[in-house]
């Protein structure tokens, strides 16, 4: 009888273990996102000129709605609204398992005309997972945005601002003077940890329209959103590959002497050959 009651009390013991508990992979809650430590020091592109706006650079942060934060910058210039903005919208509705893809949120970004010496080159976007009761929790993860800002010399698509996100293969463009939104997604992997996948265009806002004046705080009440089509037939935003980065001053000046290197010696070589 006690040998048969051992059994018994290992067999129940074996079971309790084989079963998986009720929440494990799985995620209910919302996730929070903020904008930190943006990056002063940077190059324009077509043409590429560096720029040191350390001193200079204007920008700020503030909450929007639904935990929608907001990255402002850029000084008034002298034609178009004279700042550019980024608005990140995150999942307030989470309820997902580990591996689904789902949306971390969406990605507006708003293009305008600044002054040079305003402008930032990149910001980090810092997400977090607020799990409800019983959920599980996510590492936070911290995407570096790179802003690239172009010189408005050609056509329409060739004078689209661009962010990149760290990672990521494509980048999301938007033609000067309008706004765009892409979606950010990917899923949550691992011990747990967000992972960003790709993005897409956000098919229901195709365009947006900013105010003349610098709004502070943000007001949405202050765009006109429009669901007609953007430039050229095209949405206010479109993904591609972003053009090469170009080297640093500090950089550059070191291929510089290695290319003068190289002309002396070859120099060298064919005074040899000739004399």
């Amino acid at each position: 009888m006690m040998k048969s009651g051992w059994l018994l009390g290992m067999a129940a013991l074996a079971g309790l273990c084989a079963c998986t508990p009720a929440n494990a992979g799985f995620f209910d809650g919302r996730i929070e996102a903020s904008f930190q430590d943006p990056v002063l020091v940077g190059s324009t592109l077509t043409p590429s000129q560096f720029f040191d706006n350390t001193a200079t650079a204007v920008y700020s942060t503030f909450a929007g709605d639904n935990g929608a934060q907001v990255f402002q910058w850029g000084s008034n210039a002298a034609s178009g609204p004279g700042y550019s903005n980024l608005i990140f919208s995150p999942n307030q509705n989470v309820v997902i398992n580990d591996g689904q893809p789902f949306d971390f949120g969406k990605m507006s970004f708003f293009n305008g005309t600044s002054e040079l010496n305003s402008l930032v080159f990149g910001v980090n976007l810092v997400l977090s997972f607020i799990p409800n009761g019983g959920s599980l929790s996510v590492d936070t993860l911290t995407i570096p945005i790179t802003i690239g800002t172009t010189f408005n010399g050609g056509g329409a698509a060739a004078n689209a601002d661009f962010i990149t996100f760290a990672g990521l293969t494509q980048s999301f463009f938007v033609y000067e003077g309008v706004g765009g939104t892409a979606i950010l997604n990917g899923s949550i992997v691992g011990d747990p940890q967000f992972l960003p996948e790709g993005l897409t265009i956000d098919p229901t806002l195709t365009i947006f329209l900013g105010p003349t004046d610098h709004p502070t705080p943000y007001d949405p009440n202050q765009y006109l959103v429009t669901d007609q089509s953007g430039l050229n037939g095209f949405p206010g935003g479109f993904l591609g590959t972003a053009p090469s980065s170009v080297p640093e001053p500090s950089s550059m000046a070191l291929l510089g002497l290695g290319g003068l290197g190289l002309m002396i010696a070859a120099r060298r070589r064919n005074v040899r050959t000739t004399v």
